[in-house]
């Protein structure tokens, strides 16, 4: 099932179901609201991202829209499960989607359910593999320009700064290093195809957009980007150094020994780097959207500015 609303110039279509992938659109418009405005961690998660409106998509059957895009088939509400009124007039034609950008973010989510101790390489090939099979169907339906985003640094959040055991287990940043190595192996791993589908795919211009390194020069420059807390989550609880516990996540309580106990948001979130334990801030997300919109962290270089109709 999905939905699709007009934000200014082109429509965006979301979906709910289990994998993560995202789609564009150029506007003149806002999007919705990033996750840190959404009552403490519930409910879907958007990006305010200004002039650039950014659909956060759960869904296996993201191709299966893409087509129906083409199409121009109706498009069902999410919510009454009715067709949305003249959805084909407001779509762009068949003939403007090679000229689209499209962007894919997406694995973050297998790796946040994986014990972080090992290299798992049949997860990581496996990731990899639904990556380049995307990337080519999406070429074969005509898109040309397709921006994928790299993994976050997941050894430097909150939730697995917190179970480092030793200075052994730390990078010279700090980050739990079993879990930093399975990210730098799947990034590894998507330059590598990246690089290998260009080659391939002829009139193709894909795109890695570097999440990682963003995140890596934030934690080594954090007045850079106005931060004071890299490692520690706002909106948590146990205090400390990482703010984070296991048990009483953002947005919950439990009583423990006969206490109620529950998770607290701080006062200064624009100095937080993270919200929870495994999300970014709005004042961050602000940070990362510029990179995106003016090409920083691109491999190889690319200008969306040069793409659109932005004012930027």
């Amino acid at each position: 099932m999905a939905w699709i609303t007009s934000t200014g110039n082109l429509p965006v279509v979301t979906a709910t179901a289990a994998s993560s992938l995202i789609t564009s659109c150029c506007s003149t418009g806002t999007g919705p609201r990033h996750y840190e405005s959404l009552s403490a961690g519930r409910g879907h998660r958007f990006s305010k991202w200004r002039q650039f409106c950014i659909v956060w998509i759960y869904s296996t059957e993201l191709l299966i829209y893409f087509r129906w895009l083409k199409q121009r088939r109706p498009v069902f509400s999410i919510y009454s499960g009715r067709p949305v009124p003249d959805t084909a007039g407001r779509l762009p034609a068949p003939e403007d989607f090679p000229r689209g950008v499209y962007i894919i973010e997406t694995g973050n989510n297998d790796y946040n359910w994986l014990h972080l101790d090992q290299n798992d390489e049949a997860l990581i090939s496996s990731v990899l593999e639904h990556i380049e099979h995307a990337i080519q169907t999406l070429y074969l339906d005509g898109a040309r320009t397709i921006v994928v985003f790299d993994i976050f640094p997941r050894g430097c959040y909150p939730d697995q700064m917190s179970r480092t055991n030793g200075p052994d287990d730390r990078t010279e940043d700090g980050c739990y290093l079993p879990a930093m190595k399975v990210i730098e192996t799947h990034n590894a791993g998507l330059r590598e195809m990246v690089g290998r589908l260009n080659d391939q795919l002829p009139g193709a211009n894909v795109i890695v957009f570097s999440l990682f390194d963003m995140f890596m020069s934030a934690i080594r420059n954090p007045l850079k980007f106005g931060l004071k807390y890299t490692h520690k989550s706002c909106c948590g609880y146990g205090g400390g150094e990482y703010n984070f516990d296991l048990y009483i996540k953002c947005s919950e309580e439990r009583i423990i020994d006969g206490e109620l106990r529950k998770a607290n948001v701080c006062e200064n979130r624009s100095e937080y780097m993270m919200w929870d334990a495994i999300h970014p801030t709005d004042a961050f997300t602000f940070h990362i959207a510029q990179a995106f919109l003016h090409g920083r962290h691109m491999e190889p270089p690319f200008f969306i500015k040069e793409m659109c109709w932005l004012q930027l």
